[in-house]
């Protein structure tokens, strides 16, 4: 028995949106065949296990980097790694922006790329059907 309630409730959006997060963090590609409908175990299921566990992994990773930035080095070395710390947070905070700024650039760079080899592509058909 399939669950076919309208996509534009809150819950249902609720649903795609928990089953896009598990596929990203499982690396797979399920979202599309939902599409059509789903049953309600596995409806609960997303949004009452997986969804939660995805979160809490998220935040756990968040929040061990943020201690491991700060109060690690303050609890180990005392308050001569206070100043370090606050370095130690501004380098972090220069190499995630670094990072956004590459991965930004790098998408722009692919999306020419690809117009280009689409473009190279087009030119070549026309000439070889020519």
């Amino acid at each position: 028995m399939r669950l076919s309630i309208y996509e534009g409730s809150w819950h249902m959006r609720l649903f795609f949106w928990s089953v896009g997060i598990w596929d990203e963090f499982c690396e797979t590609e399920t979202a599309d065949k939902y599409k059509d409908g789903t049953n309600l175990c596995h409806f609960v299921r997303v949004i009452c296990v997986y969804m939660p566990l995805v979160l809490l992994v998220h935040a756990a990773v968040l929040v061990a980097g943020i201690l491991t930035l700060t109060w690690l080095p303050i609890h180990l070395f005392g308050g001569p790694a206070l100043a370090s710390a606050s370095t130690s947070v501004g380098e972090a905070a220069i190499l995630i922006i670094a990072m956004f700024l590459v991965v930004r650039f790098c998408n722009e760079r692919d999306t020419v790329l690809r117009s280009r080899v689409g473009q190279v592509y087009a030119k070549i058909t026309v000439v070889w059907f020519v």
